[in-house]
């Protein structure tokens, strides 16, 4: 069996955050539940692109390219209580407008929603975030959260992690933000984000649908 992909990003370091994380997940999965081989694609068979698109024109792009991917990953920010309280309607939105050109089954597509922002889940592992940006000091010195729960707490994630990059340019060079970010998801710690209730809330529902799509049998 073989499972392929497609996703939609709110922005170009999203899509390097969670198009390496993704796989990850997927196969973690089937290692810990599937009883044959499974094979998982290491990258989206599509993107979409949403800048400057209606939400039509996307559904129709995934109407069209729907035979080539098994499941659709659809991100959003979370932000503050407004954003917050559309997220999945914003994140499901274009699979929704599939569904009614189509009939594209929305089941298929699986809302990403970190508190506030990507950030939040990328901060889940201090260690990683060290390792990425080469630094061997103590994570607390960066203003590293100490616990997943504290990076899904942060008020701005995204601020805490730019925080951190310029204390360790006082010292080193790190890669840039893309090249971090794709480090961070390739080796932080799976068991750690999973104490995050916004992934585990993603993963469960994602495990779910394998479950039901028979990958685990």
């Amino acid at each position: 069996m073989f499972i392929a992909w497609a996703s939609i990003y709110e922005g170009s370091t999203d899509d390097t955050y969670f198009g390496t994380l993704l796989p990850r997940v997927l196969n973690d999965l089937i290692l810990q539940n599937a009883s044959r081989r499974v094979d998982v694609a290491d990258f989206p068979a599509i993107k979409f692109g949403r800048s400057g698109k209606a939400v039509e024109d996307v559904a129709r792009e995934i109407c069209e390219g729907s035979e080539a991917f098994d499941f659709l990953f659809a991100h959003a920010d979370t932000g503050g209580r407004a954003q917050q309280a559309t997220a999945t309607a914003r994140a499901m939105a274009y699979a929704n407008a599939a569904a009614d050109l189509c009939g594209y089954p929305v089941d298929r597509c699986f809302p990403i929603l970190p508190k506030k922002e990507m950030e939040a889940w990328a901060l889940t592992d201090a260690s990683a975030v060290c390792q990425s940006l080469g630094f061997a000091g103590d994570f607390r010195n960066l203003g590293l959260p100490s616990t997943p729960r504290q990076a899904e707490a942060l008020a701005d994630p995204k601020l805490t992690l730019r925080q951190a990059i310029a204390h360790v340019k006082r010292r080193v060079r790190p890669s840039d933000p893309s090249r971090l970010l794709a480090s961070i998801a390739q080796i932080q710690d799976l068991a750690r984000l999973r104490q995050c209730a916004s992934y585990l809330q993603f993963e469960n529902a994602l495990g779910n649908q394998l479950n039901a799509d028979g990958y685990f049998r």
